[in-house]
């Protein structure tokens, strides 16, 4: 289940993919989050997040209602937008990399050149405080 979904996740803490190894994910840097055994992922952190682990009457009413079918339109949706963004994304990425375009070589601007004037306001221009309505 949570395979279906792994190439989409990645580590809150450093943005690197998450790699599965038995009942945790883990990242390069070393961040680890742990399955729940009823199969879904928290990746929640910060001050804000709650310690408490769920009761198991709350884990049973949460099971009740997933397999109650409540959010499978919900879910059918939303896996058939990421199947096809996923496809789209991928189909405008070339098969081999263009080089980079060799950069423009300037010359450094000398510290003793005067600096570029300020545009001066026009009185048609909005806003401008020698507009016409003042």
């Amino acid at each position: 289940m949570i395979s279906d979904v792994l190439t989409w996740l990645s580590c809150p803490h450093c943005a690197t993919a998450l790699t599965p190894a038995g009942a945790t994910l883990h990242c390069e840097q070393g961040h680890t989050f742990d399955l729940a055994r009823p199969g879904y992922l928290s990746l929640l952190t910060g001050p804000g997040t709650p310690t408490t682990a769920d009761t198991p009457t709350m884990l049973a009413s949460r099971a009740a209602f997933l397999t109650a079918g409540h959010y499978a339109p919900l879910a059918d949706l939303l896996a058939e937008l990421a199947t096809a963004a996923h496809h789209h994304a991928t189909d405008h990425i070339p098969a081999t990399p263009t080089p980079p375009r060799p950069r423009k070589k300037t010359r450094p601007r000398s510290p003793y050149s005067p600096t570029p004037a300020w545009p001066t306001l026009e009185a048609d221009h909005p806003g401008s405080p020698l507009g016409e309505d003042n």
